[in-house]
């Protein structure tokens, strides 16, 4: 297995200016990692949820009422849990 991390920075912000600091994992994994990872069917399996992740899907959960605003407001609130950090295989 190769670990890939790739780090950046940006600024952001119209009054006062943040900086935001990224960093992006990725691996590369051997014929036999892929092959185990199939027979044990891991692929799509998530690792951690952040704190955040979590109460954006705990929100969408609850709006959740079979309405047409209910679901909109539920598909929402899982964009903004995509923004968190979650790591999956």
């Amino acid at each position: 297995m190769q670990l890939k991390l790739r780090r950046s920075q940006r600024e952001a912000g119209l009054v006062s200016t943040n900086v935001i600091f990224c960093l992006d994992a990725r691996s590369d994994l051997t014929v036999q990692e892929r092959a185990n990872l199939a027979r044990f069917k891991l692929y799509d399996q998530v690792i951690y949820n952040s704190e955040a992740s979590r109460r954006q899907l705990d929100k969408g959960a609850a709006s959740a009422d079979g309405s047409t605003r209910g679901s909109l407001k539920q598909l929402m609130h899982v964009a903004m849990a995509a923004v968190r950090l979650n790591i999956t295989v």
